[in-house]
């Protein structure tokens, strides 16, 4: 709960530094909204000013940090996506590896390395797969790195919803049958 909280309590300050950012100090290519009486019209306008604006993140840095705040917000963004890659790596390994010691797939997924003690063979084929996939979105979809970035994420997320239900749905049912 407190998480929850914590993190609806971010996106709040994130969403009001951005207005702020953007339409709270006169700057070139955004209009200067009052906020003591910031209207409907305002906020639509807002809308589509930051919505239509190129790179409007990149902006904002440069903004508050001057001509080294673009090149901060890239290694920000770089980080985050590494992050979210080792993530991504991470918990599918886990459930990939598990379903394979529930012989669920291949029992050959379940295999722990004797040494390290570690899911190895689950790493090596999410890896694989992971890498495969990229190549497939970045040669179909062309060269536009981010449509194929977006599309995997979507799909990626559209994957994990449809897991997690299946999931939960098959404990619910276990234990109405069991209990």
């Amino acid at each position: 709960m407190v998480s929850t909280v914590g993190i609806g309590l971010f996106y709040i300050a994130m969403g009001y530094a951005s207005i702020a950012g953007w339409s709270g100090i006169q700057a070139e290519g955004s209009t200067y909204y009052n906020f003591s009486n910031f209207s409907h019209d305002d906020a639509t306008n807002f809308g589509k000013e930051f919505s239509g604006a190129q790179d409007p993140y990149f902006t904002l840095a440069a903004r508050a940090f001057g001509s080294f705040g673009p090149l901060l917000m890239l290694l920000m963004l770089t980080n985050s996506m590494f992050a979210v890659g080792v993530a991504a790596t991470n918990a599918s390994t886990r459930v990939i590896f598990s379903l394979g010691r529930a012989k669920i797939l291949p029992g050959i997924l379940g295999h722990v390395n004797a040494r390290t003690r570690t899911p190895d063979v689950s790493i090596a084929f999410v890896s694989l797969a992971g890498l495969l996939i990229a190549l497939f979105f970045g040669l179909v979809i062309g060269p536009d790195p981010i449509t194929a970035y977006g599309l995997m994420g979507l799909l990626a997320t559209i994957g994990a919803i449809v897991l997690y239900l299946m999931t939960n749905a098959s404990t619910f049912l276990m234990y109405t049958r069991l209990y």
